[in-house]
């Protein structure tokens, strides 16, 4: 691998997926957290990536966004982060399941907001609650 490749964590890439979809809700940090029944420093350490969410957490954190239109549940929030991980791949940015470790190079996060934003726009309706139309088709010659 190159020395200069640019690298990120998936706790990191969850957080600015996180953060992209917070923002998209107009939702600040303190009433997100105050929703989702954690600190705000709670909220803060998740969208930085030091810390992840447990699964009650990532449950609730789909529904609350859930109700402000801007994904599905929490397996939109996940969709996100793994369309997101398979362009930063494709870029060259490696994505790893630990820490980075201290001879590599940290993607910045205004980088990874960046590619996580465009995704989230371009993809917007396959993370959001579509309203469905019911047809009623009748029977031909009725």
């Amino acid at each position: 691998m190159d020395d200069d490749a640019l690298t990120v964590d998936t706790a990191t890439l969850f957080g600015r997926c996180l953060v992209v979809v917070r923002r998209a809700a107009r939702c600040s940090q303190a009433e997100l957290a105050g929703l989702l029944r954690i600190s705000p420093p709670a909220l803060s350490q998740l969208e930085m990536g030091k810390t992840t969410p447990t699964f009650r957490l990532l449950f609730d954190m789909g529904e609350t966004l859930r109700g402000r239109d801007v994904i599905e549940n929490a397996g939109g929030l996940l969709t996100l982060m793994d369309d997101a991980a398979r362009v930063l791949r494709d870029r060259g940015v490696s994505v790893v399941n630990r820490a980075v470790l201290p001879h590599e190079t940290p993607m910045d996060h205004v980088a990874v907001d960046q590619v996580v934003a465009r995704i989230y726009d371009a993809s917007r309706p396959r993370f959001t609650i579509v309203p469905v139309t019911v047809l009623t088709v009748g029977r031909k010659g009725r």
